[in-house]
């Protein structure tokens, strides 16, 4: 039997043509842009682009003057037009081993300008497995805790807006059922027309706080001193500070949500 032996150029030039056919599938798969039409405060037409650097987990929006990013963000799970004035974009976030992690982000514009009008935790979903005991099963998780937020908006006048916000949260503990909880809870947020934000009051801090800075991934003791716009959802705080989103966690920790 003849064996033809195989021209090494024709297989080099198609290992070539392989191998930029998946750096171009790859950087496709990495890389989601979309383009939302909606109309500004100010009643003009806004074009805003959003986009998703899979790779760097960094999602950027952008209008012709403004730009707003935030990190640690591997996928969108769903962004559309919200009320026509709104962009509801819910992303998911890196997270441990067990951990489900979705953040809702409602976003509006007045003068090119990008405004942050909510920012929130949409739902915390933490399945534990306890490895400590001497029969574990990885298919049943010892313990599973859901934290979850629904929203929906009663007015359409950017002048009287109001949100409603349904939190749910629920535990099960698979060898003590009788301490299984559910609880809700509803909230009604107010819109500030000079923020262009949703917000459910208002609070005098003057105290020190860890604060995270997402632009340069860095956390900072700093006493802060202001009077700030408060979320409370079913136990989850968050503060708007200088125009911008910060959740509270920890021992007084401040973690900031977006940066330009």
């Amino acid at each position: 039997m003849e064996i033809k032996s195989c021209n090494p150029i024709f297989i080099t030039k198609n290992i070539i043509i392989f191998c930029w056919l998946s750096f171009v599938i790859l950087s496709a798969n990495q890389l989601r842009a979309e383009t939302f039409n909606i109309q500004s405060i100010d009643g003009k037409a806004q074009v805003i682009n959003i986009l998703l650097n899979g790779e760097h987990e960094i999602l950027t929006i952008a209008t012709i003057k403004d730009t707003l990013r935030l990190k640690n963000c591997i996928d969108i799970e769903n962004a559309s037009v919200w009320n026509k004035y709104f962009i509801k974009i819910i992303y998911r976030l890196h997270a441990g081993s067990g951990l489900n992690v979705l953040q809702m982000m409602i976003l509006t514009s007045k003068s090119d300008k990008i405004y942050e009008s909510l920012h929130i935790t949409s739902l915390f979903k933490d399945e534990f497995i306890d490895y400590s005991k001497e029969h574990v099963s990885t298919t049943q998780p010892d313990m599973i805790s859901s934290y979850q937020v629904k929203i929906n908006l009663l007015n359409s006048n950017p002048s009287n807006l109001k949100l409603k916000v349904h939190t749910k949260t629920w535990e099960k503990i698979r060898d003590n059922p009788k301490k299984n909880s559910n609880k809700s809870y509803d909230n009604i947020l107010n819109f500030d027309t000079r923020k262009n934000i949703f917000y459910g009051g208002k609070v005098k801090i003057a105290k020190s706080f860890t604060v995270y800075n997402p632009k340069t991934n860095q956390k900072k003791k700093q006493f802060i001193e202001a009077r700030s716009y408060l979320i409370n959802l079913g136990g989850y705080n968050y503060y708007y500070l200088d125009d911008y989103w910060y959740s509270l966690g920890g021992i007084n920790d401040l973690s900031k949500f977006t940066y330009k």
